[in-house]
């Protein structure tokens, strides 16, 4: 044994065993309450005012170990200024913390190099070292919204982060509005948790600071996060649902509302359809008004959609209108011997080519039907559907019965749904007459 020291109540006798473990022990009969294994032969011992233990090693380790009561791992290893070469330099050979405080004063000495040395081994030293985590939700935010403020507060204890619960957390936050201002305190809770709300109500950056103080086991700490604060805007663009011929060239137009910095408006249109991707017909800054416009020739079913990429202190915003689209179709007769008023005449041995033509699309078909006129109205000879090629070609033989001097008609159609696909509206070629002769 090289040292012993007493609790602050006299309840407690700590001695340095000189075995490789330190003992506590009851001042009431000298039975053993406590050991503390330390690695090497202990050297020196004291005793803070909160009941940290101080455990001094001698030998090659040359450290000092920190014990929280009731505990018997170390919570922290204070290293001791080592010089010299030999075995045992720079070992512990008294120890004492200072009154009210928790920085120890070690005197150590080098039996290798004959020197003795006062170490003071600081408050932060001491202190388990701290991290404080910290984060603000949603970012951006609108200037209307509220935002969480939350994070962590956590210890190094032996190499591994321990979360540290019931400490106060400072918080305050900082913007060009209101300048510094405290926010108030929060307590950690489980798993070293704190969490607490604040109203936006401004546009531009606002700093949240989150900040412990030292205490007499941890070291203070704090931690920043920013959040950007903005606003929103509008805007609108037309033609939504509107209908158009296959073939025709609308022009778009989109309008802006207020913003702070950016008036730069981006138009897209992307078709219905894999084959085809969205594209950007045009990008710039608004007009003076805050209109931006944009041409498009259309061919089938689009979405154009006007986007403003937000700014410091404006919010993104993205208006869609979806145009609506008629197919091309029309159908041709070959093979007759005359047309007359728009009637063609065949001999009745000869079977009527019928070619239809529909803006192509990736496996569509046409509608097919063929009626004849008797008794003051049309009667149905033949319908079905007919697989378009990749230009948009269908062509059919009529091979049915046929009437003399009757008159027939014969119309294509591109059905929406029924025809393999939705990119286009429902449309009918116009109707090509023609009549059988001998």
């Amino acid at each position: 044994m090289n040292d012993i020291a007493f609790n602050n109540d006299g309840t407690r006798l700590i001695d340095d065993g000189g075995d490789g473990t330190a003992e506590v022990l009851s001042t009431t009969d000298l039975s053993t309450i406590e050991e503390f294994t330390v690695g090497s032969d202990p050297l020196g011992v004291a005793v803070a005012d909160d009941g940290t233990i101080a455990v001094g090693q001698g030998g090659y380790m040359s450290n000092v170990q920190l014990f929280k009561p009731g505990s018997s791992t170390p919570f922290k290893t204070l290293d001791l200024n080592k010089t010299g070469y030999g075995y045992n330099h720079a070992s512990v050979a008294l120890l004492a913390f200072e009154p009210g405080s928790e920085r120890v004063v070690a005197l150590a000495y080098s039996a290798s190099d004959q020197w003795y040395s006062v170490q003071m081994l600081n408050d932060e030293r001491v202190k388990e070292p701290t991290t404080v985590t910290l984060k603000a939700a949603p970012s951006p935010v609108l200037s209307t919204g509220i935002l969480s403020i939350s994070g962590t507060v956590t210890a190094t204890e032996n190499g591994a982060a321990v979360p540290v619960e019931g400490v106060t957390v400072k918080i305050t936050r900082q913007d060009p509005v209101h300048g510094t201002m405290l926010k108030g305190y929060v307590t950690t809770g489980a798993g070293g948790t704190f969490q607490s709300n604040d109203s936006v109500a401004m546009t531009g950056t606002i700093t949240y600071t989150a900040s412990i103080p030292v205490d007499t086991v941890h070291a203070a700490a704090s931690a920043t996060t920013t959040v950007r604060a903005i606003t929103n805007t509008t805007l609108t663009l037309d033609h939504n649902n509107a209908a158009y011929a296959y073939g025709a060239t609308v022009t778009f137009t989109a309008h802006l509302g207020k913003t702070a910095t950016n008036r730069t408006v981006e138009i897209w249109a992307d078709p219905d359809g894999s084959d085809q991707g969205n594209r950007l017909l045009r990008s710039a800054a608004v007009d003076a008004r805050g209109n931006l416009t944009a041409s498009l020739k259309l061919s089938r079913d689009t979405v154009v959609s006007a986007v403003f990429a937000g700014d410091e202190e404006t919010q993104p915003i993205t208006a869609k209108s979806r145009v609506l689209t008629y197919a091309s179709a029309t159908m041709a007769l070959s093979r007759q011997y005359q047309t007359k008023s728009a009637v063609a005449y065949f001999h009745k041995a000869t079977n009527p080519y019928l070619t239809t033509t529909i803006n192509p699309y990736p496996k569509r078909k046409q509608y097919l039907t063929v009626d004849y006129y008797s008794g003051g109205s049309w009667h149905r000879v033949k319908s079905g559907y007919y697989t378009l090629n990749s230009a948009g070609k269908s062509y059919v033989t009529f091979t049915s019965a046929r009437k003399l001097n009757v008159k027939y008609r014969v119309r294509a159609a591109y059905v929406t749904g029924s025809s393999g696909d939705s990119a286009n509206l429902t449309t009918y070629s116009a109707y090509k007459y023609f009549i059988f002769t001998k």
